[in-house]
């Protein structure tokens, strides 16, 4: 028999109201949201902590501490893409205006919100299944992108650390790629095979399937072409290294200062990958009086940048040079083996033409998002001899045609291969006969 004091517990129980569940999609937002925000204050913080250590380790009087934070939002916002102007004057008192900030620092926002998108739709699918509706799982990822754009921008806009009319346009387009597209691509990477195949299967024809496919060897290409254009920046390095160490001693800065003035250069480590892969494709880096293409460089006088002394020295180089272009051309005969890899998830045997498709829109992907990528990979000081140095704008034709070129080769050499193993089963049946 329970006791007395027993039973108004279980009564007062028995009266309290149940918790309302929280809503799904709610959660799902406020919870996406909160991770962008995270994403976007962590590249604020990394932004003003490199502007930090480079006063404690050299001192300026032109700047103190504080203005640090001041000093990193721009850092931050010209990573994405906005240009800046800076209080100093220029040789006839203009306002200097400075475009291409530390790249690293977009690229570990867009690692962020790619992360953040497929730890939370893998979640959310573990939670409630796979055969939760897609609101359910397209709000967190909604979430994650949102949250970034209002944590990246909200403090630039209430300091005023926007410099420049003419930034808006590069600087919502380096947002665009560095929160929409990576929350896109860690949504459909994360979701379940059956949801990915059912979004793609709404398209018209056979195009989501075309596109689902091409998805993979357009990422195989796009890691190939940037370790290419790594080896390039080292190997600038390497043999450059002699005007790199010159420009270094000229700057003065030694010990501590040297080796923060080498950190803070390798935040521009994305950029300069970038224009080693345009250099590889032809067009090359482009600026006012000229580019840097395999087939030389102008004459161009250059700021004391230590890195900056890795760049090709002035003049013409020999036109064997030219056959750097072939680098490209074998990234794209490695694409049809991975495009027939994933047309046969789904069908018994991909023909040539399936393949083909695949690889060429593979291609054409990389064309895409190599040219969408060009305004973030560009660096300059106006006005001046180095307003603007950046891929050249054709750069991602230039990097799809030669692609498509190897792409094409590799398949003329598989269908002959094929046609000519044919010819010798075909003439040992008849010798067997």
């Amino acid at each position: 028999m329970p006791t007395p004091s027993a039973a108004p517990a279980r009564r007062g129980a028995a009266r309290r109201p149940a918790a309302p569940a929280a809503s799904p999609l709610a959660s799902g937002l406020v919870a996406g949201g909160g991770w962008g925000l995270l994403v976007a204050l962590v590249v604020h913080l990394l932004a003003v902590l490199m502007v930090l250590v480079a006063w404690v380790v050299s001192p300026s009087t032109q700047w103190t501490a504080g203005d640090s934070i001041g000093i990193g939002l721009r850092a931050s916002a010209m990573a994405h893409g906005a240009a800046v102007a800076v209080g100093a004057s220029g040789p006839e008192g203009e306002t200097l205006t400075l475009h291409g900030g530390p790249t690293v620092l977009a690229l570990v926002g867009a690692w962020g919100v790619w992360r953040s998108v497929r730890t939370l739709v893998g979640c959310v699918e573990a939670a409630a299944g796979e055969d939760v509706g897609d609101d359910v799982v397209l709000v967190p990822a909604a979430g994650v992108a949102a949250g970034y754009l209002v944590g990246h921008a909200l403090p630039l806009l209430l300091a005023g650390r926007l410099g420049t009319a003419g930034s808006a346009g590069s600087w919502v387009l380096g947002l665009f790629l560095v929160a929409l597209l990576p929350a896109v691509v860690g949504l459909v990477t994360a979701c379940s095979p059956a949801r990915r195949d059912v979004w793609f299967s709404d398209w018209p024809g056979d195009a989501g399937e075309l596109l689902q496919d091409a998805l993979v060897p357009a990422g195989r290409a796009l890691r190939w072409l940037a370790v290419a254009g790594a080896l390039v920046v080292v190997a600038c390095l390497v043999v450059r290294w002699p005007q790199v160490a010159a420009v270094h001693r000229v700057t003065g800065a030694d010990g501590g200062a040297g080796v923060v003035l080498t950190a803070v250069q390798g935040g521009w480590l994305p950029t300069a990958v970038g224009w080693g892969t345009a250099w590889l494709a032809g067009p090359g880096v482009v600026v006012p009086s000229g580019a840097f293409t395999p087939g030389g460089a102008p004459h161009l006088a250059l700021p004391a940048v230590p890195v900056l002394g890795a760049l090709p020295g002035q003049g013409t180089f020999s036109p064997w040079w030219w056959a750097v272009l072939l680098v490209p051309m074998a990234v794209g005969a490695f694409l049809p083996p991975v495009a027939r890899a994933q047309a046969e998830q789904f069908v018994q045997e991909a023909g040539t033409p399936g393949v083909a498709a695949r690889a060429l829109l593979a291609c054409a992907l990389v064309g895409i998002g190599a040219t969408a990528l060009g305004p973030l990979l560009g660096v300059g000081v106006a006005p001046g001899a180095l307003e603007r140095l950046h891929p050249h704008p054709l750069w991602g034709l230039a990097l799809a045609a030669e692609l498509a070129v190897g792409v094409g080769l590799r398949l003329a050499m598989d269908h002959l291969r094929q046609r000519a193993g044919a010819q010798r089963a075909e003439a040992g049946r008849v010798s067997a006969g």
